[in-house]
């Protein structure tokens, strides 16, 4: 019996099967004869292009593609069509335009294979889940951080700056984790209203907003003069 093979040929998306395209995509060049139904299935940003009112690209017969490389569409294309032959070299362009159109299965299929197969160091998958805002494989990576070695390990050597607000948070929340610091859940007051003149108050360690139609409180005035004391005898009236 036939295996098989493990390096499939790339899938000939040239036209010379006119019966089962309806339409070309230019990319750098390039020309790909695709299904535009079987395009939009899979991806919103195709549905919308061909299918939707307003886009003048759907009457078009070349539609032209920027910002994408035509090695990265070629795989998007196969992992429609059901073959796989996703690389360390190409991950990032397939998974670029994976998350750019919204294609949810492609993006399924890059993520495993950067969880499973990809030899990439886990510093350059973790910078690559920054770049790409893979919120599921940074989750992934994190978790599997048991010490403070491999969280030093995972993190790329560059200044935490230069990472998403999102992800520093995650890597702070995983070092506060590793140290034994627990922190309370996330308050629902912000930072910036709890510090704001006049709007808060203090009570008993927590914040308690101040009504704006709550009355101003009152001032008590004893009913008898500051000098006396309830109770005590009237002072005598001084004597010539």
């Amino acid at each position: 019996m036939s295996s098989i093979s493990e390096n499939p040929q790339p899938m000939d998306f040239s036209g010379t099967e006119p019966s089962l395209s309806d339409g070309i995509i230019l990319v750098d060049g390039q020309k790909f004869h695709i299904s535009k139904t079987h395009l939009a299935r899979h991806s919103v940003f195709f549905k919308n292009l061909f299918f939707e009112r307003g886009f003048q690209e759907a009457n078009q017969e070349v539609v032209e593609i920027k910002e994408v490389s035509a090695e990265g569409f070629q795989i998007f294309l196969e992992l429609i069509n059901g073959q796989n032959r996703l690389s360390d070299e190409t991950i990032e362009a397939v998974t670029q335009c994976s998350s750019m159109w919204q294609a949810e299965i492609p993006m399924k299929r890059c993520i495993k294979y950067l969880k499973w197969k990809s030899k990439l160091p886990k510093n350059e998958k973790f910078l690559l889940a920054d770049k790409l805002d893979l919120n599921m494989l940074t989750l992934w990576l994190l978790g599997e951080v048991q010490t403070k070695a491999d969280l030093e390990n995972l993190l790329p050597p560059l200044d935490i700056s230069v990472f998403k607000p999102n992800t520093v948070e995650l890597i702070a929340k995983k070092s506060l984790k590793l140290n034994g610091i627990q922190r309370p859940p996330r308050a629902t007051v912000s930072l910036e209203d709890f510090l704001a003149p006049g709007k808060f108050t203090r009570k008993r360690g927590r914040s308690r907003e101040r009504s704006p139609h709550r009355p101003a409180p009152m001032i008590f005035m004893p009913p008898f003069p500051v000098d006396r004391v309830p109770g005590a005898p009237p002072p005598q009236p001084n004597m010539p």
